[in-house]
């Protein structure tokens, strides 16, 4: 299995163009944007974004001037999706089309990717010890679940045999890392602070053309970057191995016995030596100020248990949770328990994965449950565990099923109704529609992307600003559907297990 980093550079022109490493977060299987990106890809063939912009006609006698996204709002769409069920949130962006095939032939052109190698390469040198660079699945599994595979050999399993040789653990997280990136630290990070404070305008570096491309993403923004795509996980990973880099230029050679591994924004520092932990933290906070980045000072923490410090705490308690023992409504309520100590945790994706599989093989609801308090209980865990939402619009897509025809409607508005009353709900808005769909399409909701599928015939773009790009690549945006209507005409009420595993059915739970 190949990281990116071992593919051409046409090979990794391939991956970052399919649909789910341009949208890597948990959509409906009939949402689909390998059509689009290939269409686009196809007419820009690796030309600069700017020969495509759009030049309004002008009065005689003066110059025309092209339109540029980075002075328009909106050029990206944004879904934001609701993390405890109160006023927590995460922000997803879906990247303008053109946008994101323009960046992907930047990066990926033969000599910007030998640059983005050879740095990489010399990130890999220091002593930490990266494991989020994507792996490309090579099998039929998706390159989301070797991600987590990679999480739990390289990352937990390494870390509790690190256990053997230090007694301490610092846990460190970034906070909001993506939303604290600041655009121009790529090119420092690719080609080294002190040369581009005056080479900020070279269009000779790939770190500034690639700090141009978000900020036409952005508003000009130059404070954050996208998330919800492989290809800004792929551009954080360019920051972080080179506050890796800086990171190794603070510890002085007598302070040598610690190891370092990091997944993307959080790392684990171990140590025998309690002050030296605290002196690496103290440096590794220092340079990510002078990034523009900052230590989430809630989720840091010292450890003195190597072993249980290497796994989350709601994968070690749920080693006791004990399964079908019980009702169903009061393993239900053991979940719902779980989601409340450990909101948005694995251990919730988990247990609701065991159950749906239970309650698939299930004929009748049991004379001690009732389906609408069941229902009830799993609404309450998908809002507070956004990980969950397909498994739980799974569950509740099989426990609707047990409702008389009439019933159903309105047990579904009783969940919009409830949606509606949470702020930042869209992505469950989405997940809802995918079985009300079947029931009654008639059923609106207000997350626009909604509208794509209520709607017949297909509405166009009605997602990305795109006023500022030339005709003929708008009309690709407006012609090109996102949504397979075929898939939604043949899928059946009910969500089966293909439409939301991670994991193949034989392969081990992690």
């Amino acid at each position: 299995m190949p990281s990116l980093l071992e593919l051409t550079s046409e090979k990794a022109r391939e991956f970052l163009l399919q649909g789910n490493s341009y949208v890597n977060f948990d959509l409906p299987h009939y949402f689909t944007f390998d059509i689009l990106l290939q269409k686009i890809a196809k007419e820009m063939k690796g030309s600069d974004i700017s020969n495509y912009f759009h030049t309004p006609t002008v009065e005689e006698g003066k110059k025309p001037k092209s339109l540029n996204p980075k002075n328009y709002e909106g050029v990206n769409y944004k879904l934001i999706s609701n993390k405890d069920g109160e006023f927590a949130w995460r922000p997803y962006e879906v990247i303008h089309p053109a946008l994101y095939v323009a960046l992907v032939n930047e990066i990926t052109s033969e000599e910007s990717w030998k640059v983005l190698v050879n740095r990489f390469q010399e990130f890999s040198k220091t002593r930490v010890a990266c494991e989020s660079i994507p792996y490309i699945s090579e099998d039929t599994e998706t390159n989301k679940a070797h991600q987590v595979k990679r999480w739990w050999t390289n990352v937990e399993q390494a870390s509790i045999k690190l256990g053997m040789k230090y007694q301490y653990v610092f846990d460190v997280d970034v906070a909001d890392c993506y939303g604290s990136i600041y655009t121009h630290s790529i090119a420092w990070a690719l080609h080294d602070k002190t040369v581009m404070k005056d080479k900020r305008d070279d269009r000779a570096f790939l770190g500034n053309n690639i700090d141009r491309l978000i900020q036409m993403m952005r508003y000009g923004q130059t404070n954050g970057i996208p998330q919800g795509s492989s290809l800004m996980d792929f551009v954080a990973e360019i920051v972080l191995g080179y506050a890796d880099l800086l990171l190794m230029d603070q510890i002085t050679q007598d302070d040598q016995d610690y190891a370092i591994i990091r997944f993307r924004d959080d790392y684990k520092i171990f140590t025998n030596n309690p002050e030296l932990g605290r002196n690496i933290v103290k440096h590794l906070s220092q340079v990510l100020s002078s990034l523009g980045m900052k230590l989430n000072t809630q989720k840091t923490k010292q450890q003195i248990d190597p072993i249980l410090a290497s796994v989350k705490a709601d994968k070690i308690e749920e080693l006791f949770i004990p399964r079908n023992t019980m009702t169903m409504s009061k393993w239900l309520l053991q979940i719902y328990a779980a989601t409340v100590k450990y909101p948005n945790s694995g251990t919730v994706t988990r247990q609701l994965n065991r159950f749906y599989k239970e309650i698939e093989k299930t004929k009748k609801i049991g004379k001690y449950d009732n389906t609408e308090v069941m229902i009830s209980i799993v609404v309450n865990i998908a809002l507070k565990s956004p990980k969950s939402y397909q498994w739980a619009m799974a569950i509740i897509s099989k426990l609707i099923d047990f409702c008389e025809p009439s019933e159903k409607i309105r047990v579904i508005n009783q969940i919009r109704q409830k949606f509606e009353r949470i702020p930042n709900t869209g992505l469950l808005d989405i997940w809802l529609q995918r079985i009300s769909y079947k029931i009654d399409p008639s059923i609106q909701y207000k997350e626009p992307l909604t509208f794509l599928i209520s709607n017949t015939p297909y509405p166009g773009n009605i997602i990305w600003k795109s006023s500022w790009i030339s005709q003929k690549m708008q009309d690709i945006v407006v012609d090109t559907p996102i949504i397979d209507s075929e898939v939604i005409n043949a899928m059946p009420e009910v969500i089966a297990v293909a439409e939301v595993a991670l994991f193949q059915q034989n392969s081990p739970s992690l």
